[in-house]
């Protein structure tokens, strides 16, 4: 079993909130893998666990991490205009 855990700063708990659920559907339906999450005020906690091959486990925390930094940079922009 592989792990990983990840925490992303956030301004508050709504965005950490967000940022959680715009990755989740990402994680349904994997008997392999296991992402599980938890929103903070200013953080938001992820953790995954892979029971596979370590090359699949860097491609999907890869993934992973690239769509958080996108959920992250689409909030920030948008709570940016709200200003």
């Amino acid at each position: 079993m592989i792990r990983a855990k990840i925490r992303v700063a956030t301004d508050n708990l709504e965005m950490s909130r967000s940022i959680i659920r715009s990755v989740d559907p990402d994680n349904a339906g994997l008997k392999t893998l296991e992402v599980t999450s938890k929103a903070a005020s200013r953080n938001a906690f992820l953790s995954m666990s892979f029971d596979g091959s370590v090359e699949t486990f860097i491609s999907s925390l890869d993934d992973l991490l690239r769509c958080i930094q996108v959920a992250r940079a689409t909030l920030k922009t948008l709570s940016k205009g709200e200003n």
